[in-house]
């Protein structure tokens, strides 16, 4: 049986981007510290903290189903609108839904703008590329 399995090769890779091979948490630190600068708020390592824990637990409880759809929406780019614009209306807790929709679309910006690449994550996807392995990057991500 151990002979089965060393003798299967795999060829086809799939790498999820979030925290894989792009350092996620350094991403959302410099978007939302870009935020915060553009809404003239006080840039603290305390608030950056807070919003990446409310980001997380927010993503976690959606996963495990705590946080329920409002209503049955039209398509899904309303549920998607609604569902991002969630983690800044609980993080900044005076805003409304628009604005919140508004920060989610610059935020998503700044996290285009400042990529963190996982440290060697370039190295092994050029030798696994070398190695003709085909390379699949995945994300539930913007």
């Amino acid at each position: 049986m151990e002979d089965f399995f060393m003798q299967k090769i795999y060829r086809k890779l799939l790498f999820d981007l979030d925290n894989t091979l792009v350092d996620d948490d350094e991403n959302r630190r410099y978007a939302i510290t870009q935020i915060l600068i553009e809404r003239k708020e006080k840039v603290t390592t305390k608030k950056i903290e807070s919003f990446i824990k409310i980001d997380n637990q927010f993503w976690k409880n959606r996963a495990e189903g705590k946080i329920k759809d409002p209503y049955p929406f039209k398509n899904n780019a309303e549920k998607t609108k609604w569902i991002r614009a969630q983690r800044f209306l609980n993080f900044f807790n005076d805003i409304s839904f628009e604005d919140g929709v508004e920060i989610n679309q610059k935020y998503i910006n700044y996290l285009n703008k400042n990529i963190v690449p996982i440290k060697n994550a370039q190295k092994i996807l050029q030798y696994l590329y070398q190695k003709q392995y085909e390379i699949y990057i995945i994300t539930n991500g913007p």
